[in-house]
Order: C-alpha cells, then sequence, then structure tokens
C-alpha cells in the first residue's frame, strides 16, 4: 500500500484490523471491507462516518482526490527504507 513516486496516498487507521463500513453524509454505503487501513485517496472531499466494531466514527475528509496529471510532490524518493 505504499505510495509510488510522486503519489500520495491519504490512509485512515483503525485500531485493529477488523470489518468495517465506510458511510457518506447521506447514510449511503461508500466501502464494506475487512482490514487495519482505509485507503480514502479516491474519495470525494467531505464528511464521511467509519463504521468499526460497533462504534461509528466521524471522519472529515478534506483533501481533493489526486490529480494524476499534476503532481504537488516530488517525484525523486525521499526516504527509502532499503538504505537503513
Amino acid at each position: 500500500m505504499l505510495p509510488k513516486d510522486g503519489e500520495t496516498k491519504q490512509i485512515y487507521e483503525l485500531e485493529a484490523a477488523g470489518i468495517y463500513q465506510v458511510f457518506n453524509d447521506k447514510g449511503g454505503l461508500v466501502l464494506d471491507s475487512i482490514g487495519e487501513f482505509i485507503d480514502m485517496t479516491g474519495f470525494d472531499k467531505g464528511v464521511y462516518f467509519i463504521k468499526f466494531e460497533g462504534e461509528t466514527f466521524r471522519f472529515e475528509k478534506t483533501l481533493d482526490k489526486p490529480n494524476p496529471k499534476k503532481s504537488e510532490f516530488p517525484k525523486k524518493l525521499i526516504y527509502d527504507p532499503a538504505k537503513d
């Protein structure tokens, strides 16, 4: 799930791996999945509700979807874990 050079990911981390659902501000189901991380990169800006282990959490996505034609970040690798 690591981003490619010049790519930005918008990830929401849950407390642990499990079944979760993501709903938009109108109550529509956007995502139903299993895991510990929710990749919200492709979601529109707005308010979302994450249902996880019987609780509901509010999340506000304030960043736009990435524009693949316009990179806002450098395209070179800043951190290379292989060099540690």
